[in-house]
């Protein structure tokens, strides 16, 4: 990596600053990696259909809800960056109670669709293994 100002080589002088900034940096994103028994990868390892949908409801469990974690607002540099950033966070206090009452409201929707889908398959295996005992007992008149 090459720093040039005002065509002029500071790359020894603001690397190590950069580093060090970059290190100590908090960006409040969260874990690096997703476990992964919950990662949608783990969908691949599905043995059978039922095995499939029984791990797809479980990750729809486990993500039906929208965060609320702060995170860092992004700047240009320089004097105007700084004022966006203080109008932004000004304007980010107004409108939380908004946005949080969304979110509530949005997390509500979403556990009821996660509960409508693990209702609706339990619905259905039940009414499989009512319905093969049904055919198993068809058979054994004959």
């Amino acid at each position: 990596m090459k720093i040039l100002i005002n065509n002029e080589d500071r790359t020894g002088e603001l690397e190590p600053r950069i580093r060090d900034a970059l290190q100590t940096r908090n960006t409040h994103k969260g874990p690096d990696e997703i476990a992964p028994e919950i990662a949608a990868l783990s969908l691949r390892e599905a043995g059978s259909e039922a095995d499939y949908q029984e791990r797809l409801i479980r990750l729809i469990r486990y993500r039906n809800n929208v965060d609320t974690l702060p995170f860092d607002i992004p700047n240009r540099g320089g004097l105007r960056g700084r004022c966006m950033v203080l109008v932004k966070r000004v304007l980010w206090k107004l409108l939380r109670y908004q946005h949080n009452h969304i979110i509530f409201r949005q997390n509500l929707i979403n556990a009821l669709y996660s509960s409508t889908l693990e209702f609706e398959r339990e619905q259905r295996l039940a009414e499989i293994t009512r319905l093969e005992a049904r055919i198993k007992e068809l058979e054994q008149r004959k």
